[in-house]
């Protein structure tokens, strides 16, 4: 079993010696195994170092323009990790890495959008991520996207479009991503992000899990605002539960013309929500574990017509 703590954290800059070394005992305080940084300011052709004793490992996708945006990914030297291949944006809007945490297959991406334009950005990212990604998929960042509704009661919450939430909820959607802290806290009023200038709190930082890895998801949690103008935001994933290869399944549609097979998956499926719909469970985590039932229904209904058919078929044989 391999348990690691990820931490995504817009640190405002990192070009200040004192502040690299601050920023770093801090990693290592609030115990961040592997770090997603945002807006590290380093200019590609001068970067500073930010690798330490403890953080050894760093990967790095610079603005190459000038000391703005940035992102990196640190890794602490106990996590068994071994990076096989990354993919850098010269704009230093996003970094993929991937490669093997243990025996596992596993791909990090760190996400800096901007603040106009983010739906158009992430879907761009999100493209180049698809054919990128091998194993289980890692998404944090930064997305400059209030990721609550001003109906959810956070204090002094911005006044933002409400398409631009939606589009980008849809986007995730589409792309089969979860907000992490968003289902293992649906009824939580949190923020990550205080604009002195407009007076307002919002959540714009988390991390993007695949629903079918939800079950590796054990925590999330949001830390205080310190030294920088965002709050680090940390999950922890236990990999034991991942299998070694991802088999893709497509629904057999002919199982859907059976009237008497609509009619049990729709029995399974209420039976489901009988069972399961409990106040320890929450909405997001039971919406996504009910397509797992109605998958592995689906798998048991088609095997057992391919065997029906297959006995069907032989008495064929041997009556000729």
């Amino acid at each position: 079993m391999v348990k690691v703590r990820f931490m995504s954290w817009n640190v405002r800059g990192l070009n200040i010696p004192q502040k690299r070394r601050m920023a770093l005992i801090d990693f290592q305080r609030q115990k961040g195994e592997v770090l997603f940084l945002q807006e590290t300011h380093f200019r590609d052709d001068a970067a500073p170092s930010l690798t330490s004793r403890h953080y050894p490992q760093g990967f790095y996708s610079n603005y190459t323009e000038s000391k703005a945006r940035g992102v990196a990914i640190l890794v602490a030297r106990h996590v068994p990790f071994t990076c096989t291949h990354q993919l850098n944006d010269p704009h230093g809007r996003y970094l993929f890495i991937k490669g093997t945490l243990g025996d596992r297959c596993i791909t990090m991406a760190n996400l800096y959008l901007p603040n106009k334009g983010q739906c158009g950005a992430l879907r761009s990212i999100l493209t180049k991520l698809d054919g990128f990604t091998e194993g289980i998929l890692i998404c944090g960042g930064d997305f400059n996207v209030p990721l609550d509704s001003s109906r959810e009661g956070i204090p002094n919450s911005p006044s933002v479009d409400p398409s631009l939430r939606r589009r980008f909820l849809q986007l995730l959607h589409q792309y089969q991503l979860v907000d992490g802290w968003k289902t293992l806290h649906p009824s939580t009023k949190d923020y990550t992000f205080y604009s002195p200038v407009a007076k307002s709190y919002s959540r714009l930082d988390t991390f993007l899990i695949p629903h079918h890895h939800l079950q590796c998801l054990q925590a999330a949690t949001i830390a205080p605002i310190t030294w920088s103008d965002h709050a680090p935001v940390s999950i922890r994933i236990e990999f034991d539960s991942i299998p070694s290869t991802q088999c893709s399944w497509r629904l057999n549609e002919s199982l859907l013309c059976d009237a008497l097979i609509r009619q049990e998956i729709q029995d399974a499926v209420t039976q489901y929500f009988v069972e399961n719909d409990t106040p320890e469970i929450t909405p997001p985590l039971l919406w996504e574990a009910h397509k797992c039932v109605l998958r592995g229904k689906l798998i048991q209904i088609g095997a057992q017509r391919k065997r029906e058919r297959r006995a069907a078929v032989g008495d064929l044989v041997q009556s000729i």
